[in-house]
């Protein structure tokens, strides 16, 4: 449903066991701060498009922005551009089985 992609509350929940925006924008933060900690040189990571999606916006804003985290007026803003991916309209397109190259 697209009421969950306009509604600007990043901690609203669509559904009782989902997770509101607000958490799935932590969720790739704990992912990054993992990889962090991993020494291999390369990593692969298998998953959804829409996570692979927001990870690749998350880190485009957080490049734009030169900060090291985001406030959540950033994650309202990476929310609207999450929202447009959803309708079509993305800056970088996920298909499935696709491959994505992301360095950090």
């Amino acid at each position: 449903s697209f009421d969950y992609w306009e509604n600007a509350d990043i901690r609203t929940k669509y559904a009782e066991h989902a997770e509101s925006f607000y958490t799935f924008t932590k969720r790739i933060e704990d992912f990054l701060e993992k990889l962090k900690t991993r020494t291999e040189q390369t990593i692969v990571v298998f998953s959804h498009g829409r996570f692979i999606y927001a990870l690749k916006l998350y880190l485009a804003h957080l490049q734009e922005r030169g900060v090291a985290s985001l406030l959540e007026e950033d994650i309202r803003f990476l929310k609207q551009l999450h929202a447009e991916g959803v309708r079509g309209k993305t800056p970088f397109p996920i298909g499935n089985t696709s491959v994505h190259k992301i360095e950090l």
